[in-house]
């Protein structure tokens, strides 16, 4: 279930499944990666995107940071909200937070850069997508 909100941006919901729980009998930082790529695809669907389909280019994550507040287990749902900005001129930012019930689990911030697969080369962000985010059609996470 995914839904876009004020005054979140994007918020999503998604299951910890048992291929998430790592050896400590818990979400494995690695599955969470992967949870927040779910969220940032749906995230990007809702303007008829994906990674490699932005307004005619395509993205690359060149960085991501995660910070744990505790312990997330099989069985909870993952309430994730995120909100996309501008960073310079070739790539933007999203920021997550990842909630079990109605606690902070996890806070991550991504940096994608687009990407031009036919030229192989770092290229400006698409002005359609560019609008979007600094219009303000998602907006800070709180």
């Amino acid at each position: 279930m995914s839904e876009k909100n004020e005054p979140f941006g994007f918020t999503t919901t998604i299951p910890v499944r048992i291929s998430d729980i790592n050896y400590g009998d818990h979400v494995g930082h690695d599955s969470l990666i992967s949870i927040l790529h779910e969220a940032r695809m749906q995230y990007l669907d809702l303007f008829g995107c994906d990674e490699l389909h932005i307004f005619g280019k395509g993205s690359l994550i060149t960085e991501f940071n995660v910070k744990y507040k505790q312990i997330m287990y099989y069985g909870d749902e993952l309430r994730i909200k995120l909100v996309a900005t501008a960073h310079g001129k070739t790539s933007f930012k999203i920021d997550y937070e990842v909630f079990v019930k109605n606690s902070l689990a996890a806070t991550a911030q991504s940096i994608s850069t687009f990407y031009d697969y036919e030229t192989q080369k770092i290229c400006r962000m698409p002005q359609d997508f560019r609008d979007i985010i600094e219009n303000k059609l998602v907006s800070a996470i709180d």
